[in-house]
């Protein structure tokens, strides 16, 4: 959880600063699984914060 993406959102059109996308993008999301696999809060809670 410490390092910093360029697959953030922009808001309030909730896309992919590094790829106009839809956010999270498909690289968002592989990043975000990977970062929250065995972490004490899950993805969703965190997410949903």
């Amino acid at each position: 959880m410490g390092w910093v993406s360029v697959h953030q959102p922009v808001r309030p059109q909730w896309i992919c600063a590094g790829r106009g996308a839809a956010w999270p993008c498909r690289t968002r999301k592989r990043q975000l699984v990977a970062e929250f696999t065995g972490a004490r809060v899950s993805l969703m809670l965190h997410l949903s914060a």
